[in-house]
């Protein structure tokens, strides 16, 4: 039932919880009760046209996703658009880094500094990353390997 998945969503991995879940549709009310473990997990997010699937996670110091009009660069493909390669390092989190090539305004651009396109799609979805996030995407019939690898902000939001 669409309740248990309610309750498995609040979970952390290894946890084991007793999920009662009562239908009072029926008459009389039937209970069941589910014994659960959250063994793994395969996250995906899914917004609109986009699905992500997190590859590899960001370090904690990596604690803000972008905002509007924020700068920010994308590694990776996506389709047959090369953004270049994934960092073989963590990049660096702070919203003071130096700027690196290929950067673009959310909202506001449609091509990044090096004039590979920005589809609305891939906006959508670096909008829920934080740096050093490697997500697998797929945005309609195009699939790749993107990473945030550089958030800076915009100072009138600062």
């Amino acid at each position: 039932p669409p309740q248990l998945r309610v309750g498995v969503e609040t979970m952390r991995l290894g946890e084991v919880a007793r999920i009662t879940h009562v239908d009072f549709d029926q008459t009389p009310s039937v209970r069941t009760t589910f014994d659960v473990e959250v063994v793994t997990w395969d996250e995906a997010l899914v917004m609109n046209s986009v699905t992500k699937r997190i590859v590899k996670r960001p370090p904690i110091q990596a604690w803000r996703e972008p905002r509007a009009l924020d700068r920010v660069v994308v590694r990776g493909f996506l389709g047959n658009v090369d953004y270049g390669p994934l960092s073989e390092d963590w990049p660096d989190p702070s919203l003071t880094a130096p700027p690196i090539k290929g950067q673009w305004r959310l909202d506001e651009d449609t091509e990044n500094g090096e004039g590979r396109p920005i589809s609305a799609g891939l906006e959508e979805c670096v909008k829920t990353m934080r740096v050093g996030e490697v997500c697998e995407v797929v945005i309609g019939e195009d699939r790749g390997t993107i990473e945030l690898a550089q958030l800076l902000e915009d100072p009138d939001q600062a």
